[in-house]
Formats: structure tokens, sequence, C-alpha cells
């Protein structure tokens, strides 16, 4: 009885993470359409395998290799961030929409302009309202309440 009950947890758990995933793309699709409206394919730079693994499933979205190819750059953890800080130190010019994945992240780019993270088992989206002005961004009235002035 035992293994009967561990093999549905089991089995619970994998159909929650996989409704999970999905409606995480859902909300990333109906995000970059917001963030870059302009193209109807996004060269998306992500680091991290199991973003990678979901980005793969969306239509529009080109995933690339070099931070210098992307129009988005979704910010995963540090190791990316101080890369991404390494890359725009020798090429200020480029300028990806950056969106990260948790909130002291968001904290600690200035470039970015959103975060869709996690707190307490709930999905918190914020945006930094001056950030997606330097983006030239505007949201759409179902997104706008997501929005502040400063962290």
């Amino acid at each position: 009885m035992k293994h009967f009950f561990l093999i549905v947890s089991l089995f619970m758990m994998t159909v929650v993470h996989a409704l999970d995933e999905e409606s995480t793309l859902k909300l990333y699709e109906k995000l970059l359409s917001v963030l870059v409206p302009q193209k109807t394919s996004i060269q998306v730079y992500i680091s991290d395998p199991d973003y990678r693994d979901a980005f793969k499933k969306e239509g529009k979205v080109v995933l690339v290799e070099r931070l210098a190819d992307a129009d988005f750059v979704l910010l995963t953890d540090y190791p990316t961030l101080e890369r991404y800080r390494q890359f725009h130190k020798t090429h200020p010019e480029h300028s990806p929409v950056i969106f990260t994945t948790k909130y002291r992240l968001l904290k600690d780019c200035t470039d970015a302009v959103g975060a869709l993270y996690w707190r307490k088992g709930r999905s918190q989206l914020l945006f930094i309202a001056p950030r997606l002005k330097l983006h030239d961004i505007v949201l759409p009235p179902a997104f706008k309440k997501f929005a502040i002035e400063a962290l």
C-alpha cells in the first residue's frame, strides 16, 4: 500500500509540474509579445537548461547562444547576470530587453524591466515603469496593475 501512495504522489507531482510549466510558458508568450512587440520572431538568450527546454516549445522564440544576438534575455542566475554585465561593458549600444526569474535579480540588475518569480508557492509578476520607458515599452491594460515606479 505504501508503494501505491508513493507512485500516486510522484505521478501527481509530475502532473502539477507539467501544468505549472505550461501556464508559465503561456504567460511568457504573452510577455514576449508585450515586451518585444515589433518582432515576429524573437531571439531569446537563456542559459538555464530547464527554461531553454520550455521555451523550445514556443513557436515565436528562436533560442540564441550569444548575448550579442538576443532581443530578449531571461536572467535566471547570478553567473548569467555577470556575463550580461561584462558583455554590456564592451557593447553598450546593444540593449536587449532584460527580464528575470527572481526578485533579487530584478533588484540587482538595473537594466531588467521586470520579473516573473515565485513567492510562497504563487507566481509574482512585476514591472519597473521607468525601465520600461527606456525601451519604449507600453504595457497593455491587463499588465499595468503589475507596474511600479521603483523597488
